[in-house]
């Protein structure tokens, strides 16, 4: 029997073994396949639009010009400025802003969506996405999206995914702001007061999520103005030599794996202002929202463009009555566009909803509108058409054009054109129709506040001539 050491011995041989141990590093514990977290990016302070926008700017065609990230456009500028106002509203009681950001490849979609995505204290950026619910208890991404705005920024995967229904139901229940989940594996669980605006970023195929889809609950701004396909003559040549100037320059630059070296000096920079300009945004000027005033005419005008979008949106039930087209209520619609002028007027830096806020409001309200009913309200403005001239104007088929005049003719928007006979009397001309009178004001309004100064004009002229 081997001879035991002294007691002190024995505790001395111990402790020195003991000594040999280390904790076990965190990474340990983590998916060996799973890439390092990211350090977030540094803001810098920035306490304006307008300081903010120049940041971005890239002007050095100009004279005494400056290396910036973007050729900043106007259609940049409308998207950039909505999609930190959704931001703003992420606190806000009432009605949630979601957004859906549409454009062509290559128009900057993912230049801003990468650069809001960096503030990673109010902005949570999501591309892989299979649900929001979880059957293992505390993995669902409820509780790490509250508070925060939430960023898809390839959109278009959401279009073709195959839970794409599961998922969008999912997102569309947190419009109230509480979800509920029960898995047959005994996992349980209710979240309340949520507060997650939704950002999503995508090509045309976005609008194929319909009402059913979750897309009744978004607002939509186009990047670009004319989605047609523009032939050689309609290329702006300047911008494109000018882009391919800031190509040539950015590309002498190595990237070294680290994420500041993934993009050019100005686009981090323009980064590092936007992240400044959110946190102040969150932190700061929220507090204003209350000081923002609100004239007489806005609210009319949200009405207006709430019943615009409520009509265009229209669509017949795939599984009803072919003539039966359900129009949705504008109470949703009201709320989501008087939140979004607040909240534009308050990243403006403006202290009232002035005609520019309203403007970007109803290029909003006219990009939600997009389709083909929309265009062919568009189209009998200049004056009564029948359906192959509604074909011809707009470039659609007749069975296509003859689908848009019954959506119209079910929710009240044209009627049949008429004419004066010799005997005096009224006739209907068969196959013909005109925009109703409650349309006609609609409409008027849209362009009305798409072109503020048209009216400053017809004041101004009206004033001469009294």
């Amino acid at each position: 029997m081997p001879k035991l050491l002294p007691e002190s011995d024995q505790l001395i041989r111990l402790q020195l073994l003991l000594s040999l141990f280390r904790p076990v590093p965190p990474e340990w514990f983590t998916d060996a396949n799973e890439p390092p977290p990211q350090p977030p990016v540094e803001a810098l302070e920035c306490y304006t639009y307008a300081e903010l926008v120049d940041a971005w700017s890239d002007t050095r065609d100009e004279p005494d010009g400056k290396k910036g990230a973007l050729v900043w456009q106007e259609s940049i500028d409308v998207a950039f400025s909505l999609m930190l106002s959704v931001i703003a509203s992420t606190k806000q009681q009432g009605a949630q802003l979601w957004l859906r950001v549409i454009g062509p490849p290559g128009s900057a979609k993912s230049s801003l969506c990468l650069a809001v995505e960096a503030c990673q204290e109010y902005v949570k950026a999501l591309s892989m996405l299979t649900g929001f619910h979880s059957g293992q208890g505390g993995n669902d991404l409820w509780s790490e999206l509250d508070g925060k705005c939430c960023v898809i920024n390839e959109g278009d995967m959401l279009v073709t995914a195959p839970n794409r229904d599961q998922t969008l139901a999912q997102m569309r229940d947190s419009w109230t702001g509480k979800v509920t989940a029960h898995y047959r594996n005994g996992v349980s669980y209710t979240r309340t007061g949520l507060r997650i605006p939704f950002i999503v970023a995508g090509t045309m195929t976005l609008r194929r999520l319909n009402r059913s889809a979750a897309g009744d609950r978004f607002l939509d701004i186009q990047l670009e103005e004319d989605n047609k396909v523009r032939g050689p003559a309609g290329t702006n040549l300047k911008l494109l030599k000018h882009i391919f100037s800031m190509e040539m320059e950015d590309g002498l630059a190595e990237s070294d794996g680290k994420p500041e070296s993934q993009s050019s000096a100005e686009q981090l920079f323009a980064t590092r202002k936007t992240v400044g300009y959110i946190k102040y945004i969150r932190e700061t000027l929220v507090k204003d929202l209350n000081r923002i005033v609100i004239p007489e005419w806005v609210p009319l005008a949200c009405v207006q463009l709430a019943q615009l979008i409520a009509h265009m949106r229209a669509r017949p039930d795939d599984k009803g009555e072919e003539h039966e087209t359900e129009v949705e209520l504008e109470n949703r619609l009201v709320k989501q566009l008087g939140r979004l002028a607040r909240c534009l007027a308050l990243v403006l830096n403006k202290p009232a909803i002035d005609s520019e806020v309203m403007r970007r409001v109803a290029k909003v309200a006219h990009d939600t509108c997009r389709g083909t009913t929309f265009r062919t309200a568009k189209t009998l403005i200049k004056g009564p058409l029948d359906s192959s001239g509604i074909a011809t104007r707009c470039g659609y088929t007749t069975v296509t054009a003859r689908a848009a005049i019954q959506i119209l003719l079910n929710i009240g928007w044209i009627k049949a054109d008429t004419v004066t006979l010799e005997s005096g009397a009224k006739g209907v001309r068969k196959g013909v129709y005109r925009l109703a009178p409650s349309a006609q004001t609609l409409m008027a309004k849209l362009r009305l506040l798409l072109n503020p100064q048209q009216e400053t004009l017809a004041n101004a002229a009206q004033t001469h001539l009294s």
